[in-house]
């Protein structure tokens, strides 16, 4: 696996300053220490953030729910209503480690949210590392590589996730898995004709992605599939498939069987699902004057946990079960959609726009303060484009080059949300990589406008005549 103390591969890249070139050599000859300096100091910046105004408490969601039955118990279940019993929408390898921490240091204890922060955070590490390892790999300049770094841990618009909701969510964990797949690809592209044992890796890394969250897996998945492309022979194409679907198998069949034992359905992911299509996709959410209200409102109607405690909704799951009320939602919201194919397809494109750039009315559903809505939105919006704009600049230069990887890993996961209404939370799967991609950006604008400056000086030069 890359380190930082690997050579690092060069590019041929524009002249520039004197000044870029030594702040280039003095960060290229101290890059571990400049990285670690950053790394504690963004650690410590959360570390006072989240010990302030409560933050440390348990946050009581579906999730927690599950962890403590998990505690209790030993199963998975009761993630809506107490006394609920099996439950196939949680997360069975994150409710299961969550709840051994509760077992063993009380649940929602002091403790335990201490060591389940500190779990986040090293998840958060890790991630920003494979990440770093990615790009450098890709040749990105030191200096810009370090400044993505500090965007990451340093500006704390995802503070809340990083210390509050990835204790409890899979969005960090399945970031890092990301991350490393699209190392391990790098790797592996840079290597010959690969064979089937090459894949051994990849397979269990992105089996397991696949049972923590399908969209990023889907993502690896097709970054895997255009390395197969360009780097395995056709004759070995079976023994790939063949080991990528041991894989998966792996993680999968047993959570699928355990559905089947309980529920009588073979149910391979988590059975959610139809609850947030419902939530996206209704008619109040094709023109709404106020998109924010809507939401909550629909989710006070329809959401066994967030409804309010005497209501229909809720009433209704717990008679029927959560698999037959996941049933009722699935086939009334493809009613809708039948009878309203247009408006169905404008809230997929929508959503799919909000996910990459989020409106100003998601920003305060889940409490940031309004002062800080508009720079963040800014930020993000910005960094987001920047990605895009890094993503098609590598395609045009290179259109078989590791463009498509990024371009993968990027953009496939993001199209699933489109089919739900998308929250902060659901793109932070993505939140390091635009980061990257957007100083990947600035450093090829930077090249490019010198290389273009240092044309120009020499054009403007008198040449001595011959003789």
């Amino acid at each position: 696996m890359d380190t930082l103390d690997d050579p690092v591969p060069q590019r041929s890249s524009a002249p520039v300053g004197g000044e870029t070139d030594r702040l280039r050599s003095f960060l290229g000859r101290h890059e571990r220490a400049v990285f670690v300096l950053l790394l504690v100091v963004g650690l410590m910046a959360r570390v006072v953030w989240v010990s302030q105004d409560g933050r440390l408490g348990p946050l009581i969601c579906e999730t927690y729910n599950a962890a403590v039955c998990f505690a209790r118990t030993g199963g998975i279940c009761d993630t809506y209503l107490p006394g609920q019993g099996p439950t196939a929408t949680a997360s069975p390898v994150l409710t299961a480690f969550i709840g051994l921490v509760y077992r063993a240091l009380g649940e929602g204890s002091r403790a335990s949210e201490i060591v389940l922060t500190g779990y986040a955070l090293a998840v958060l590490c890790g991630t920003l590392l494979a990440f770093y390892l990615a790009f450098r790999r890709l040749r990105v300049p030191v200096e810009w590589r370090l400044a993505a770094l500090a965007m990451a841990l340093l500006v704390p618009i995802n503070f809340k996730w990083e210390t509050i909701s990835m204790r409890l969510f899979e969005g960090g964990v399945a970031a890092g898995l990301l991350a490393v797949s699209l190392l391990l690809v790098l790797r592996l592209d840079a290597r010959g004709p690969l064979r089937a044992r090459d894949y051994v890796l990849p397979a269990v890394l992105v089996g397991f992605l696949a049972l923590i969250n399908p969209p990023a897996a889907l993502g690896a998945y097709g970054a895997l599939g255009v390395l197969t492309l360009k780097r395995v022979p056709m004759r070995r194409w079976l023994g790939v498939a063949l080991v990528m679907t041991l894989g998966l198998a792996v993680f999968i069949a047993p959570w699928g069987l355990r559905n089947e034992r309980v529920f009588g359905r073979l149910i391979l992911a988590r059975s959610t699902f139809p609850l947030e299509h419902a939530l996206g996709f209704h008619p109040e959410a094709v023109s709404p004057a106020d998109p924010a209200a809507v939401f909550v409102r629909r989710g006070r109607a329809i959401h066994p946990y967030t409804s309010d405690p005497a209501s229909p909704a809720r009433a209704e799951f717990a008679r029927i079960g959560e698999i037959a009320y996941m049933d009722k939602l699935r086939a009334e919201t493809a009613a809708w959609e039948r009878a309203h194919p247009l408006d169905t397809v404008r809230l997929a494109a929508r959503h799919l726009a909000e996910f990459w750039l989020p409106p100003k009315w998601s920003w305060t559903i889940f409490g940031r303060t309004a002062p800080l809505v508009l720079p963040s939105l800014v930020f993000v919006w910005a960094t987001t484009l920047a990605a895009f704009a890094a993503i098609v600049w590598r395609l045009v230069r290179a259109p078989l080059g590791p463009g498509l990887y990024l371009a993968c890993v990027l953009l496939i996961p993001s199209l699933t949300y489109a089919l739900v209404q998308p929250v902060q939370r659901y793109r932070y799967l993505v939140v390091a990589l635009t980061y990257f991609l957007a100083a990947d950006f600035a450093a090829q604008l930077v090249a490019y406008l010198a290389k273009r400056r240092l044309s120009r000086q020499t054009a403007a030069q008198p040449h001595e005549a011959p003789g």
